[in-house]
């Protein structure tokens, strides 16, 4: 029954594929010829058109890539190998054939290499992500291997399947990223800005040594922590609930934010942010920048309650700061001002002192007022309301436009003595550019300078003013300063610190404070003053 194939072409102009069994009945006497038996295999000779194509193709696949791609046999030596893989190792494919690892390289590489195969010939088992590296042409390369045994009908192994990726390229970009990583960290530890970053599901993932340094928590305390679970932002479901929302593109309403330490504190941040986004332009997550916002009381030296001070030369941001400090320890504040709505809004954002705007034009939101006497009832019913409270005025030279300097020169005899005969703070601050040498004396002569301004005639010798250099360069850092750091940083002995710190702190250029044990170091801003002077003589 000889068997035949052959190919017929439809009407249509495609082919058809027929298989025919032919059987010789020319004896017979009734047929006289031939039986033909056929069966259309269209379909079988097309399948296997497409495996032979298949084959092909997945032969120059294996040829040309750029991947080992390995056959062994059931004791490890190759059967098969691509030219790429043999390159690799320094052979040509046809002298691999037979050998095992070990017979063709020697060392670490080939002992790794023999203790996987061994592993997979015992347990039968595949080996996924081995990653290893071998030094190829004196250049180190990376691979991941990739290798499966595969078993016969009883479970032994016919034959062992490889395939390896080169990875180096991979390797040299995660290792330039991390580099690029910790150099990234290296900036933002040495900022003396607070750093912090959350991510899109409002953890933080980066917290700075400013950070550590002005809230007490270090980074192991709060780095994938979320920002529900940690007691460091003030206010937190405002904070929380604007955070989420940048992640929804909505601006961030704050300007300020608190952030309370560990020892109980709170400090003002006036913070920036920024929004990282991913290659698609999601918002993965957003980095924050803040400083410090109000200044502790102590860089002034101690204000007495009853007592009124002159702020002279002071910028108004320097003035609102210390006022801001001074209001931040639960003491009610008055400010009498110019500023107009904007900038009152971006300054007290947190905390909103009483405010009386000095015009002649009413306003909305403000008491106003510009008579003289009217802003003598306007304090003296404060002070009434809160005996505690702080005071300042600002722009006093608007009111001499208006009056003349001895009329609010009198007016403000009458607010020193009200301020007198109460445990409230005035001050007020004076641009010297619009007084003469007489003016500013009268107003020193009826009003303090802040102590830490009384430096005048105050000379240092050389390691007073390296310790003050010292501590200015760390409180510009939001780095701590203790003791223990000035006697170990200048080599001298524990009691000529203490000599020197106790007479600095005596003459108001620095200020310490108790944190927890240890006792930090502040500089004042007359001890500022002093440093600027002396390194500009």
């Amino acid at each position: 029954k000889p068997l035949i194939s052959f190919r017929l072409r439809h009407k249509d102009g495609g082919w058809i594929d027929r298989e025919a069994t032919i059987v010789n009945r020319s004896h017979d006497p009734i047929i006289m010829g031939f039986i033909a038996n056929i069966r259309d295999i269209t379909e079988r000779e097309e399948t296997r058109r497409l495996l032979e194509e298949s084959e092909e193709r997945y032969r120059f696949v294996v040829e040309n890539s750029k991947s080992v791609n390995a056959v062994l046999d059931k004791n490890g030596r190759f059967v098969f190998i691509n030219e790429y893989g043999a390159e690799l190792f320094g052979f040509e494919p046809k002298d691999m054939i037979g050998k095992r690892i070990d017979e063709l390289s020697s060392g670490k590489f080939a002992e790794e290499r023999m203790k996987n195969l061994d592993y997979i010939i015992r347990n039968k088992k595949e080996l996924n992500n081995s990653e290893f590296s071998a030094i190829i042409r004196g250049e180190e390369r990376w691979f991941l291997s990739n290798t499966k045994p595969i078993l016969d009908e009883n479970g032994d192994i016919k034959f062992i399947l490889n395939v390896t990726l080169d990875v180096t390229e991979k390797k040299k970009i995660e290792k330039e990223v991390e580099l690029a990583k910790e150099f990234f960290q290296k900036i933002v530890d040495n900022a003396s800005d607070i750093i912090f970053t959350i991510d899109n599901n409002f953890k933080i993932i980066t917290w700075n040594i400013a950070a550590e340094n002005i809230t007490g928590y270090k980074k192991e305390q709060v780095i994938n922590k979320n920002i529900e679970q940690i007691d460091v932002f003030d206010y937190s479901p405002e904070f929380i609930e604007a955070v989420k929302n940048l992640f929804h593109g909505k601006p961030l309403v704050f300007q300020e934010i608190y952030l309370k330490t560990r020892s109980g504190e709170r400090r003002i941040i006036q913070i920036n942010y920024s929004l990282i986004r991913d290659a698609i332009g999601r918002i993965d997550c957003s980095i924050f920048t803040g400083r410090i916002r109000q200044l502790d009381i102590e860089t002034y030296g101690s204000l007495l309650p009853g007592h009124s001070y002159l702020l002279q030369g002071e910028s108004y941001r320097n003035a609102y700061e210390l006022f801001i400090g001074i209001m931040n320890h639960n003491t009610p504040g008055l400010l009498i001002t110019r500023l107009h709505q904007g900038e009152i809004d971006t300054i007290f954002t947190l905390i909103r002192p009483k405010i009386i705007l000095l015009q002649t034009l009413k306003d909305d939101r403000y008491q106003t007022a510009s008579n003289l006497d009217e802003l003598i009832e306007n304090i003296e019913i404060f002070t009434r309301n809160n005996p505690n409270g702080i005071i300042l005025l600002d722009r006093v030279d608007y009111l001499i436009s208006l009056y003349s300097f001895e009329s609010v020169l009198k007016m403000l005899y009458r607010i020193t003595e009200l301020i007198g005969n109460t445990a409230c703070i005035f001050l007020l601050r004076i641009d010297l550019s619009t007084l003469n040498s007489r003016q500013i004396t009268l107003l020193q002569q009826e009003m303090e300078l802040l102590p830490s301004m009384n430096i005048h005639r105050l000379t240092l010798d050389k390691l007073s003013i390296d310790i003050l250099k010292y501590a200015e360069e760390m409180n510009r850092r939001n780095i701590e300063v203790t003791p223990k750091q000035i006697y170990s940083s200048f080599g001298i002995s524990r009691v000529t610190a203490q000599k020197k710190l106790q007479f600095l702190e005596e003459k108001k250029l620095i200020y310490t404070r108790k944190h927890g044990r240890t006792r930090k170091i502040y500089i004042t801003e007359g001890g500022r003053i002093l440093l600027r002077s002396h390194l500009s003589s």
